[in-house]
């Protein structure tokens, strides 16, 4: 039986082309755009959120876990970051994030792309920030995770993790189910206590929409 990221890869290589599309629906017009908006607001929220929770990015090193089309990717070689890892189990992902990099304008010499699994990814150094955005939804050991989130990390990590409390949850998890992608979602509380027993110094949790959105730190990066 295939693993939980071995299901949740196989479901974004599939799903790779739809998902970028997420990202142009400022542009959509019409009933469909209007709705889209509505329901993805959290999406566009949180890539907000994480460049000027992690902002100035100049000079730094930056680990992008589950970079999915790469729309995180430019827009932290558009602030100056020095080296940027996408890392994503889906190579079609990959495939996207090298054209939209290019797309915008930059080489691909500061962008290594890698393709893998998180949990078992081998990383040569600590970076400076790390961003997983759209990941905890499918990651069913969050505790190790962020375990080792924050040995990868120097300074900061900014993550999303899906609202259990949100109307659209029961729907969600159903439609993926029927994909057979397994989906984890989070109450409050119950991401405070993993939150409060990793061994991140510092974090703050703030609700946009469907999402937490999480800043975790290490103490000396506050100083």
């Amino acid at each position: 039986m295939a693993g939980t990221s071995d299901k949740t890869a196989v479901f974004f290589e599939d799903y790779a082309h739809d998902f970028d599309e997420i990202y142009r629906i400022q542009k959509m017009a019409g009933v469909s755009g209007w709705l889209n908006r509505r329901l993805r607001a959290s999406m566009l929220l949180r890539y907000e959120k994480t460049f000027s929770a992690l902002a100035p990015l100049s000079g730094k090193t930056i680990l992008d876990v589950g970079c999915g089309s790469g729309r995180y990717v430019a827009k932290a070689l558009s602030m100056g970051a020095e080296k940027i890892v996408a890392l994503d189990l889906s190579p079609e992902m990959l495939t996207l994030t090298k054209r939209g990099v290019e797309g915008a304008g930059f080489s691909m010499e500061r962008v290594e792309l890698v393709q893998g699994d998180f949990m078992t990814f081998d990383s040569p150094s600590p970076y400076d920030c790390g961003i997983v955005m759209g990941v905890m939804d499918y990651i069913d050991r969050p505790a190790e995770f962020l375990a080792i989130l924050a040995d990868r990390v120097r300074q900061k990590a900014v993550l999303s993790f899906p609202v259990a409390e949100s109307v659209w949850a029961p729907q969600r998890k159903v439609r993926y189910m029927l994909r057979r992608c397994p989906l984890f979602f989070y109450s409050r509380p119950v991401l405070q206590r993993l939150l409060d027993a990793s061994p991140f110094e510092g974090f703050a949790i703030e609700r946009i929409g469907r999402d937490y959105f999480v800043t975790a730190w290490h103490e000396d990066s506050r100083k």
